[in-house]
Order: C-alpha cells, then structure tokens, then sequence
C-alpha cells in the first residue's frame, strides 16, 4: 500500500507516542518492589486471603520475582506475615528518620514504595534494605513460635543441652536460623548478583539479618 511522505510521517508520530505509552505503563513494573507488601492497602488485602484464594493472588503479583511467588504459595499467611515485617521495617525507618530531612517518606502512588530517593546510593538507602530485611526476618521468627507457619515452630536445639538436673526446659525458642533464612531467601531473590549494586543490595540484606 502506497503511503504518502506526510502520512508515514504523520504514523511514525503516531506509533512513537504510542509505544511512549507502553513503556510509561511498563516501567513501574519492572521498578516495582516486594516492599508494596507493606503499604496500608496492600496489607489488609493479605489480611483477607483464604486457604482457598491465596495461591492464585500469589501469581498475579507482578511486584513480585519468581522465588518470591513460590515462597508466598507456600501458605495462605506468608504474604501477611511477611508484609507485616515490610510494615515494621518502614516505621522503624520512619522512626528513626523522623528528625532528619528526608524521613523515610513513602508513596502510595509509586510501586517503588519510597521514590526516587533508592536510586541514589547512599546511607539511607543501605538502612532501607537492612531494616525490611530485619523486619521480614523477625516477623517469620515470631509466626514460627505461635504456630502461624506450618513448616517451622520452636527452636528446640537449645534443649539438647545438659542442665544436670537443675532445671527443666520449658516455652518455645525463637527459631532465628529459619527466620533469617527465610528473610534470606524472600528478599534476596529480588537481586541481581551479576551487578555491583545487587551485590551492596544483598550485603546490606545481610546485615539487617545478623
């Protein structure tokens, strides 16, 4: 089909705007974080999964890599427990920021959570990712010792130690190891080792864990 000079000028604008479009719906995807898990409406939606419903909103959760998705489809609570972790994490930040400049603002609007403010590599932005980190950790080690997780409980190695007859073991011990395990492999999975800063990413994870 033959076209004029003006008019294939004129589709070119055409298909330049709109793959501007596509790409402008595309880029919050690709930016998007696990940390959304601890925004206010995020999190009661996780509050409201079913036993029978849960596996199949695991799978539409495109803020989410591949490992996270498989970890989520574990239990019907992982997505809250560990979403109350990220909650804990962002108002320990906000806590601890409250006085400072920038405090730790979050944005309902953004699926990156905290802005642009994570593209600059800085101090603020290690204490973001070891403190979700620590968060999601602690959250996982509480639900195992009250029973929320049915693939950890108490920590019973503590127990294999001798008391020589002075006492019995009694509660239930933190199980830390899976937490921190857990919190490893969830959050971590979100990293590219190939890169400098993934690597800072995971070591600033690790940090928070410890």
């Amino acid at each position: 089909m033959y076209m004029s000079k003006d008019t294939r000028k004129e589709t070119t604008v055409h298909l330049s705007a709109i793959l501007g479009v596509v790409l402008l719906f595309l880029v919050p995807v690709t930016n998007a974080m696990w940390w959304l898990l601890g925004m206010p409406t995020t999190y009661q939606s996780t509050l409201e999964l079913k036993p029978t419903t849960y596996k199949n909103y695991c799978k539409k959760l495109h803020y989410l890599v591949d490992k996270q998705q498989e970890l989520c489809g574990l239990s019907y609570n992982v997505l809250m427990i560990v979403g109350h972790g990220a909650k804990m994490g962002i108002e320990e930040c906000q806590h601890q920021f409250r006085m400072s400049r920038w405090n730790c603002s979050t944005f309902n609007d953004t699926p990156t959570v905290f802005g642009g403010v994570l593209d600059v590599k800085s101090r603020e932005k290690a204490y973001v990712y070891a403190i979700s980190s620590s968060g999601v950790a602690y959250s996982i080690t509480r639900a195992c010792r009250i029973g929320e997780l049915p693939d950890c409980g108490c920590d019973n190695r503590i127990r294999s130690r001798d008391t020589k007859g002075r006492w019995k073991w009694g509660g239930c011990s933190d199980d830390i190891m899976f937490g921190s395990k857990f919190s490893k492999d969830f959050v971590d999975s979100g990293e590219d080792r190939e890169t400098q800063e993934g690597l800072m990413n995971l070591h600033n994870n690790r940090a928070g864990r410890r």
